[in-house]
């Protein structure tokens, strides 16, 4: 087995990783690296490669050897020994709905080979924790969405795993639900230490990850913090105009936010940088005809758009593998 240098080491290692279905490339020299107890997100479109990722990172998909370590296994050579440091949650559920709570909790178990009071033990802890402790007799087609998707969490880490893998885990919830799901999973990090990576179409929940790997076309992007992301557009304000009638509004605007102007249905945005210092003299300016007028700093969907809709952005890629492995020797 594999072992890393202990300088290096960290708990997923992913090096110069590619993948392919056929001719159609799913992956391209995908690089980062991930410590322990983080919240790691990946971000991007439909098509972007993260699934792909994950199946690999879960051996699903057989993985080149030297390519993806978890801890000081790699699992390209040692899939059995990785899969036993993760849970994985993935979108398709996986309870059965005509057992109760528990019994899917037990007989999940089993196959982790757990039993008697440990089982037991471990079953009632998980179910606390999770905030479901209360419906541990319940069937589970008796349960919300919200609910299920936490007793999965709990099937994941009966076996104590290091990683918890979980993608698309709030599909179909209601933002009240995400909320809960949320703070139910900091609370399983906050007592556990498990290192979590997640995919999500969600902005708002990837603010709060410690990470985040924006992926196009099968590359990394780059791996940034939500506050180091949004860092890199410093600078751009957006200033949204609601307006009685757009039409001569434009002529009462600075010069500089003529340069940057897009029309909405009921007023107009512009984009600059220094905006908020002119906004008391716009207001004046257009007097009665403004009915709101709203200022705000580059926001992690701001930069998801802007890395994603930019046709040049793979050229312009903020951390590529290649210069990430650098220091990965």
């Amino acid at each position: 087995m594999k072992v890393q240098d202990p300088v290096d080491a960290k708990i997923v290692r992913v090096k110069q990783l590619s993948f392919s279905y056929g001719e159609r490339v799913a992956l391209k020299d995908i690089a980062f690296e991930i410590e322990k107890g983080e919240l790691f997100g990946f971000l991007g479109p439909n098509g972007s490669g993260k699934s792909t990722l994950f199946h690999l990172l879960t051996s699903w998909i057989p993985c080149r050897k030297e390519r993806i370590w978890l801890g000081e296994v790699d699992v390209g050579v040692h899939p059995a020994a990785a899969r036993h440091k993760i849970g994985a949650l993935f979108q398709s559920p996986s309870l059965d709905v005509q057992l109760t709570v528990r019994e899917n909790l037990i007989f999940q178990g089993y196959f982790y080979g757990l039993h008697g009071t440990r089982l037991r033990k471990k079953v009632d802890e998980l179910l606390e924790v999770l905030g479901v402790k209360d419906r541990a007799s319940d069937r589970v087609k008796e349960l919300s969405g919200g609910l299920k998707r936490r007793v999965e969490v709990a099937k994941c880490m009966l076996h104590d795993p290091e990683i918890l893998i979980m993608d698309e885990p709030t599909v179909g919830m209601d933002p009240l639900a995400r909320d809960q799901f949320w703070k139910t999973v900091q609370q399983l990090r906050d007592r556990t230490r498990v290192t979590t990576l997640v995919t999500s179409h969600l902005l708002q929940e990837m603010e709060q990850c410690d990470q985040i790997g924006i992926l196009k076309e099968g590359q990394m992007l780059g791996v940034r913090s939500p506050d180091l992301w949004k860092k890199e557009f410093e600078g751009e304000e957006t200033v949204r105009l609601e307006l009685e009638n757009p039409e001569p509004a434009l002529d009462l605007l600075p010069q500089k936010w003529k340069e940057n102007v897009i029309r909405l249905e009921q007023g107009m945005q512009i984009t600059g940088s220094h905006l908020a210092r002119e906004i008391p003299e716009v207001v004046s300016r257009l007097g009665e005809n403004l009915v709101s007028i709203t200022w705000s700093q580059p926001s992690l969907e701001d930069v998801f758009l802007k890395l994603n809709l930019d046709e040049d952005s793979s050229d312009q890629q903020l951390l590529t593998s290649s210069e990430f492995m650098k220091g990965v020797k």
